[in-house]
């Protein structure tokens, strides 16, 4: 769960938020025309209002926080790159988690003094490419990283988090989407046994003669989270 949700709540209207279903439409639909059959779709038009709630309370919430005017936003070139990539991800997706991840992302980015424009871009790519099972697993190792970090086997880490969390995600999925993580450099599963049905002799020599690392979420990782808003 994010812990900082979004009021969805639209701001007052101004000619920046006129324009925002203009942008929408536009970045969901690069073909000329496919929009007028796209809107036959109801699932998809309610896409689009969707995201352009999201994407007013998120300017909401960078007004009411940082203070900051519409006017500077919209004369923003990098947030506006940084809003029709989300737009482009939201319109693709029909799982209110993501464009959670999404909504939060416009906020980190608006509200930062100096934001990495290519560090942001990789995080909304993220976004795009993982599913909401790999982000779950992320939060939730960061979040008991230090009791988890003690085990020595993914079946030993599984098992302690079906304890601490329930069984939010099959054993089998588990390690794959670990996987997956660890190929992003988001996670570094470090001399951690594989289940007992993957490993291989060599694999066991290997392991008892190296030098023992723990899972370890890595900065990039709990960057991500930060940039989502659901860092532990």
């Amino acid at each position: 769960m994010a812990k900082n949700m979004i009021d969805a709540t639209p701001p007052e209207k101004n000619n920046f938020e006129e324009t925002l279903g203009v942008i929408i439409k536009g970045a969901s639909s690069p073909i000329p025309g496919l929009n007028d059959i796209l809107s036959l779709f109801s699932p998809i038009k309610e896409r689009n209002e969707r995201w352009m709630h999201s994407v007013a309370g998120a300017i909401k919430e960078l007004q009411n926080k940082s203070n900051i005017e519409i006017e500077e936003l919209a004369n923003n070139e990098a947030f506006c790159s940084i809003l029709l990539q989300a737009t482009e991800i939201a319109i693709k997706n029909h799982q209110a988690e993501k464009i959670q991840y999404l909504s939060n992302a416009l906020v980190s980015f608006g509200e930062a003094v100096s934001p990495d424009v290519d560090r942001s871009f990789k995080y909304m790519s993220l976004i795009d490419e993982m599913t909401v099972s790999h982000v779950k697993i992320l939060q939730v190792l960061d979040k008991h990283l230090d009791q988890l970090k003690r085990y020595k086997s993914l079946e030993s880490i599984y098992e302690e988090i079906i304890r601490l969390e329930g069984e939010i995600f099959s054993r089998s999925d588990f390690r794959i989407f670990l996987g997956d993580l660890q190929s992003k450099r988001l996670v570094v599963l470090g001399s951690v046994d594989d289940y007992p049905e993957y490993q291989s002799g060599n694999d066991m020599m290997l392991l008892e003669s190296s030098i023992e690392k723990p899972l370890t979420v890595t900065k990039f990782g709990r960057d991500f989270l930060e940039f989502i808003k659901l860092y532990a």
